[in-house]
């Protein structure tokens, strides 16, 4: 009997072991922070598409921007904080852009005579050199970019090429710009998280928009997080750091308010490393500006949707490496 009664509790302890620890890590939370390993390569398939309609005062304009495209980030190193060196490669860019004013289309897959013209333009290079330009950042466990590099050369390039646009260049090409390139890593919580915890981060956008997304750890499915907006406040305003480059459109940016911010959608992402799978969002966003010294005002309304999902390496998943 006591034989019989102790193999009953061996077969019960093996049973219920996994489920305990389960219920255990459970308890402890999710850790959402990154875990790379050297040598480690991400390739992002993504697109994003922006509809802008503009009433001037009785008179309307619509803006459509398409951009679609695949990126390789490389983990170069990682020290022993964690935080890993990155390094950033286009591997195929089309975008388009459209409006009563002017039109433009870029695909790096046909650089035909006629699409190297269009290079000769500022917004053209910009494209083209966005698409082949090789960038590298570091960044901290919870997605934060430490220190980043490769825009300064960008930037040099095109200010040879368009002097006389010298302030255009430096908006376009700002710190905020480079560490838009590093949106797929998203800052994570410090601290564990369970179903229904949520967190703050906050975004500085070229000095006259700050956002304020709150996400939340929706849910957990066969181990892998699924992160979801839980609200977005966004208010204009003149936001410049010292030292960064003037903004033309700041002083603007105290006159606008914006009077409608929708963010919805859903992240997954990978259990063991952190990674993003895959992830789709859709924000509408209503603001007004008054023109100062008038009592004339534009209303903007902005509906942008945007997808990314991770590809899948040579035989692996998202630990591959090369």
């Amino acid at each position: 009997m006591k034989h019989r009664n102790a193999k009953l509790a061996l077969i019960a302890t093996l049973v219920l072991a996994p489920a305990l620890s389960a219920a255990s890590r459970a308890g402890e939370g999710v850790d959402l922070r990154l875990k790379l390993q050297p040598g480690q390569v991400l390739r992002y398939e993504s697109s994003s598409q922006q509809d802008m309609d503009i009433d001037m005062d009785g008179q309307k304009v619509t803006m459509k921007n398409r951009q679609e495209g695949v990126s390789a980030f490389k983990v170069v190193s990682v020290d022993d904080r964690g935080n890993f060196r990155m390094e950033l490669t286009g591997e195929r860019l089309k975008m388009s852009m459209q409006s009563p004013a002017m039109s433009m289309e870029y695909d790096s897959t046909k650089l035909d005579d006629q699409e190297k013209q269009k290079e000769k333009s500022l917004l053209g290079k910009f494209t083209a050199l966005m698409a082949t330009a090789r960038f590298t950042a570091t960044l901290s466990p919870s997605g934060q970019v430490v220190e980043s590099s490769g825009m300064a050369e960008l930037q040099k390039q095109l200010l040879e090429a368009f002097p006389e646009a010298a302030g255009q260049i430096k908006m376009m090409t700002g710190k905020e710009t480079e560490e838009a390139l590093w949106a797929a890593f998203c800052q994570r919580p410090q601290e564990h998280k369970t179903p229904g915890d949520t967190w703050v981060t906050e975004k500085n956008a070229m000095g006259m928009m700050q956002m304020k997304m709150t996400s939340r750890l929706e849910k957990v499915v066969d181990g892998q997080p699924v992160v979801v907006p839980a609200g977005l406040e966004i208010a204009f305003g003149d936001f410049a750091k010292k030292g960064d480059p003037a903004n033309p459109f700041a002083a603007l940016a105290k006159n606008m308010k914006a009077t409608k911010t929708e963010l919805t959608g859903s992240t997954t992402l990978d259990a063991a490393s952190g990674v993003v799978r895959q992830s789709d969002s859709k924000m509408v966003l209503d603001y007004g500006l008054t023109v100062p010294g008038s009592d004339k005002a534009v209303s903007y309304h902005i509906v942008q949707t945007a997808t990314s999902r991770l590809l899948p390496a040579a035989g692996t998943g998202p630990q591959s490496r090369k």
